[in-house]
């Protein structure tokens, strides 16, 4: 095992293996990387297979190398930012209730 990676690098890999909840990446070095499915795409992933196979030469982010465990993310792809996506629910939810409300009112007073 050498050279530790630094989070937020971009590396050039191949993919040396493929489950249903993620792609191992060769990185230049000789060791190997994982990428999660949570963070293949920003919709739901039934599969990696769906997105990599065995041999595909790919660039990947290094989010964390914790010695013996590289995370990793396809690179150019954007992160799910939580904060975004919590805000985008919120104003769901307000909006349903604001027309369950109007739908409520014009019930009451007779309106369809």
């Amino acid at each position: 095992m050498s050279g530790k990676y630094s989070p937020g690098e971009v590396l050039p890999g191949k993919v040396d293996g493929v489950q249903p909840y993620g792609a191992f990446i060769e990185l230049p070095n000789g060791r190997v990387g994982m990428i999660h499915v949570s963070t293949i795409s920003e919709g739901y992933v039934r599969s990696a297979a769906d997105y990599f196979s065995r041999g595909d030469r790919v660039e990947v982010e290094v989010l964390s190398d914790q010695g013996n465990r590289i995370r990793l993310a396809a690179a150019g792809k954007p992160q799910r930012d939580f904060e975004k996506m919590l805000e985008t629910a919120l104003q769901q939810h307000d909006e349903r209730l604001a027309e369950q409300s109007r739908n409520r009112t014009h019930r009451a007073e007779g309106r369809p």
